[in-house]
């Protein structure tokens, strides 16, 4: 391998549009995504990109989402918003991996999707669920702030 060519392919990655009204608030390692795609035979994992997730808060709602697009085509394979009711488990025997379920729009139209999205590293791993969690908000807030924003504002209300 020539040093500096997987620099520049790690650049490539990371580079991304950001639609106006949204702001990027943190991105994952590389990771594959897997969605589970039911059949007649009961089901199996079909792979749906590698790729890089990038979590975007809208600016005037504050509610954020995880959006994914394929490394080679830029395609859209995962976007939904972080919500408290998704529930992040380890899969399987695998530390390096989760699996979750979202109402997903990457297709268009929302449908409720079970994905499974494996890291290289442990380290990745642990950063992208607690990223999920950092900015998970409930369905039915009132308002539209992200949870960890209101416990913030919380704490701050009862230091003064």
């Amino acid at each position: 391998k020539v040093e500096g060519e997987g620099e520049k392919a790690e650049e490539e990655v990371f580079e991304l549009t950001v639609p106006d009204g949204e702001e990027v608030v943190e991105t994952s390692g590389r990771s594959k995504l897997y969605r589970y795609a039911k059949t007649e035979e009961g089901g199996e994992w079909k792979e749906r990109g590698l790729g890089v997730v990038v979590f975007l808060r809208y600016k005037d709602s504050g509610k954020v989402h995880a959006v994914m697009r394929r490394e080679k085509t830029h395609k859209v394979c995962m976007n939904h918003y972080l919500t408290k009711n998704i529930r992040m488990e380890p899969n399987k025997g695998v530390d390096k991996s989760w699996v979750w379920t979202a109402s997903d729009v990457s297709d268009g139209e929302p449908q409720m999707s079970v994905f499974a999205i494996r890291f290289k590293t442990e380290a990745d791993a642990t950063m992208f669920k607690e990223t999920y969690e950092k900015f998970a908000f409930s369905p039915d807030e009132e308002t539209d702030a992200p949870a960890e924003e209101k416990k913030e504002d919380a704490a701050e209300e009862k230091k003064e």
